[in-house]
């Protein structure tokens, strides 16, 4: 609860709401993401996340003539593309607000998840609750402004083996967004560092990138090259 701003504002999606749908209130709302609720059995049902869009534009890279199927998908039909493109399902962490932010963290290593859902149990009904999520920039900001000791963190990034320093994805202005695309699914990354013809990094796409390219469920754009697509971030 401390990592928490004062005020926030928790969007919520039911997973019987269309994917299409989905797409238009995330980028309505300027957020990324959304915790997952099941109506039928009132329960919290995981995360929505850029990888379940991505793994959404992989099945309709496998399956062209699919388009009109796409548009009609629901999040509780992700499961059955993450079979049909053969990815693992991304495991469903959550924790409860009042567990120490250092349980959250060691969570969301295990896990791999940049955001983990805070969950808690109503006292009157017994039935699940979400409270917030918290991200990993909400917890680097906590630390900024509440750690007194760091003198660890004065260390030199590769010292502190902070990084990956081997096997680097890259891509430059002329890939095609697939082709990144790719590299983020098959390396399990957020995001692949764009290089000029002299090796230096100009710039970053993101897998939320992939986001503003997909907006309105219309998926010509992801035929882009890299600079053109960033070229449609917003300003």
């Amino acid at each position: 609860y401390d990592v928490l701003p004062l005020s926030f504002r928790l969007i919520v999606f039911d997973t019987a709401l269309l994917v299409k749908k989905s797409l238009n209130i995330l980028i309505q709302n300027g957020i990324v993401s959304a915790p997952l609720w099941d109506s039928k059995t009132s329960t919290f049902a995981g995360l929505l996340t850029t990888s379940d869009y991505i793994n959404v534009i992989q099945y309709y890279w496998q399956n062209p003539d699919a388009l009109a199927a796409v548009d009609q998908f629901r999040l509780n039909s992700l499961r059955e593309i993450e079979k049909a493109i053969g990815v693992a399902p991304i495991e469903t962490v959550s924790i409860h607000p009042l567990r120490p932010l250092y349980d959250a963290c060691r969570k969301m290593l295990e896990s791999r998840a940049r955001r983990i859902p805070l969950v808690d149990v109503d006292d009157e009904t017994q039935r699940a609750m979400i409270v917030s999520v918290v991200t990993q920039y909400r917890i680097l900001k906590f630390v900024a402004v509440n750690v007194k000791e760091t003198q660890m963190l004065r260390k030199p990034l590769r010292n502190l083996r902070i990084g990956t320093y081997s096997g680097l994805q890259t891509a430059d202005m002329d890939t095609p967004v697939m082709d990144v695309i790719h590299m983020l699914v098959k390396k399990n990354i957020s995001s692949v560092p764009i290089l000029n013809s002299e090796g230096v990094v100009i710039n970053v796409f993101e897998a939320v990138d992939v986001i503003t390219l997909i907006k309105g469920g219309i998926y010509d754009d992801l035929n882009l090259s890299v600079g053109d697509a960033l070229l449609k971030r917003s300003e």
